[in-house]
């Protein structure tokens, strides 16, 4: 068993390499013509102990087809960072899986590209760091993929998009990314389907920590948000968000006019708890304290229901704009 290789990504020099990780036998060939990114055809097996470096701009390394796992491999500078100045066909990417039925496990992933899901593909994600940049695209998906238990930092516009009809699981990631959006689902084209569960992940830091566009309908369930601007913002969307903690982040919900099911949150600090501009969200079992400004806004046109909510200690606990038509009964603790 070879271990600890190192390949340079874009060598001119390297053609063919083969692996033997137990009794596994994965061949992988190498195109070294252009930017020499490295093809994996459909193949079984396991990477592992392997170095990709990149030099400058490369195409990383792109899966298709098969029932691989990648494991234990360090991809270093393979490709540029997903940011607003580049799209995704300009930025290429650390690891692209196209139709395969991957399992992506204990890889370090740092200031490159994303690792990017595609043709219907299924995968497992797991167990991966992401730092300087490189993030998890679900771009067209197939059932039953998981992201799950992956450290994501310092990317440059989101940690892990969803923009692909679908129900992947997300869950127990922790992400804190440098600028732009920890999670985002949907896309403004007027698709619909983007249902993914996205449960147990710790998101700090974030100008949006999860953000639900046109499309996106997401189970959001026992998340922790710290620090960031906006804890998750809901906008041409529906969405169930149960069961989160919300510490010291600017705004913890900001939901649009599209209807909301907010049940059993803790809400705590910053400068607005939770802000509807219209629909009729349903708040019910939430907790709202310490907020500078508004603990629960209701603005716009908005028919709101609101059930035992408690909103103390907030600049001012309950707002109600003059448009608004909210139903708020007595068993909301309005401080």
């Amino acid at each position: 068993m070879r271990s600890n290789s190192r390949v340079a990504a874009g060598s001119p020099t390297v053609r063919a390499m083969a692996i033997l990780v137990a009794t596994l036998l994965l061949i992988a060939a190498m195109a070294a013509a252009g930017a020499g990114a490295q093809r994996l055809l459909a193949s079984d097996g396991e990477i592992a102990d392997l170095t990709l470096l990149g030099e400058g701009a490369t195409q990383g390394m792109s899966v298709q087809g098969g029932t691989p796992t990648i494991a234990n491999v360090v991809f270093d500078g393979t490709d540029r960072p997903f940011s607003d100045i580049c799209f995704e066909t300009e930025c290429g990417g650390s690891l692209a899986l196209e139709g395969a039925d991957a399992h992506v496990i204990g890889n370090l992933f740092l200031e490159g590209g994303e690792v990017g899901l595609h043709a219907e593909g299924t995968a497992i994600i797991e167990d991966n760091v992401f730092e300087g940049g490189p993030h998890i695209y679900l771009e067209s998906i197939g059932p039953d993929v998981v992201v799950r238990g992956n450290r994501i930092s310092g990317t440059l516009n989101r940690g892990i998009g969803l923009s692909s009809p679908g129900d992947p699981v997300i869950e127990g990631n922790h992400v804190s990314p440098a600028e732009g959006v920890s999670i985002r689902v949907g896309q403004n084209t007027g698709a619909e389907g983007y249902e993914p569960t996205i449960r147990g992940n710790t998101i700090e830091g974030a100008d949006y920590g999860i953000e639900v566009t046109e499309g996106g309908a997401p189970s959001i369930e026992g998340n922790t948000f710290h620090g960031s601007n906006v804890a998750i913002q809901a906008t041409l969307a529906t969405s169930n968000i149960t069961g989160d903690t919300l510490t010291d982040n600017n705004t913890g919900l900001s939901l649009g006019s599209e209807d909301h099911t907010v049940t059993g949150n803790s809400i705590t600090g910053g400068r607005t708890g939770i802000v509807t501009t219209g629909g009729s969200a349903q708040l019910s079992g939430n907790t709202v304290e310490g907020a500078s400004d508004r603990g629960i806004a209701i603005g716009g046109d908005a028919t709101a229901l609101l059930r035992d909510n408690r909103a103390c200690g907030n600049g001012e606990n309950l707002w109600v704009a003059d448009a608004a038509n909210p139903d708020i009964d007595d068993s909301n603790e309005i401080c």
